[in-house]
């Protein structure tokens, strides 16, 4: 499919029980999140993955979040979107590079974006890379069931601090969605 008819399946699908049902099974906490998330995707950024950056206690440990959005958007419009939002907000924006399958990713040098905080240990239990294997990134295409000609880039945006709620007037979310809407 071309983007813009991605786009509009994608749009519908945040409706679906079946999508409804999955985001209940993974994170029912991101529920409240799709209404924004949905927007982001109408405003031309395909979301793939997300957290929305809240943090959850329990009696033995914390569970910290960066909120985070992986997403494609269309190369014509990538430059002004990362520049809008790095230059306006303190959220990071960066091109997920595409790499042989071979190439070597030590998960050591990833961004940690959820951490396990106990009295005294830190462990990160979630993170991301910068770099993408191919036969991963032709994986996403094809989930998306965007046509390889598609001149599109895959972009990691993130919020540098933990906890902060993606859906905030300063979170990650709603500054997608501002960048978005400016270029």
């Amino acid at each position: 499919m071309k983007f813009n008819d991605v786009k509009t399946h994608r749009i519908k699908m945040f409706d679906t029980p079946e999508f409804l049902n999955r985001i209940k099974g993974e994170d029912p906490r991101m529920l409240k999140y799709l209404p924004l998330l949905k927007k982001i995707n109408e405003y031309g950024f395909i979301t793939i993955e997300s957290q929305a950056g809240v943090e959850k206690k329990s009696e033995t440990f914390t569970l910290s979040e960066k909120s985070y959005i992986i997403g494609f958007i269309e190369e014509s419009r990538a430059e002004n979107f990362i520049k809008h939002l790095s230059i306006n907000s303190d959220k990071n924006c960066l091109i997920v590079h595409i790499v042989d399958k071979n190439f070597d990713i030590p998960a050591k040098y990833d961004i940690p974006l959820t951490i396990e905080q106990t009295k005294n240990n830190i462990k990160v239990v979630t993170h991301t890379s910068t770099v993408l294997p191919q036969n991963w990134y032709d994986m996403y295409k094809k989930e998306i069931k965007i046509n390889k000609s598609e001149k599109v880039i895959l972009l990691l945006c993130f919020d540098p601090k933990f906890n902060r709620d993606a859906k905030n007037k300063d979170g990650l979310f709603s500054e997608v969605l501002k960048s978005l809407k400016s270029c």
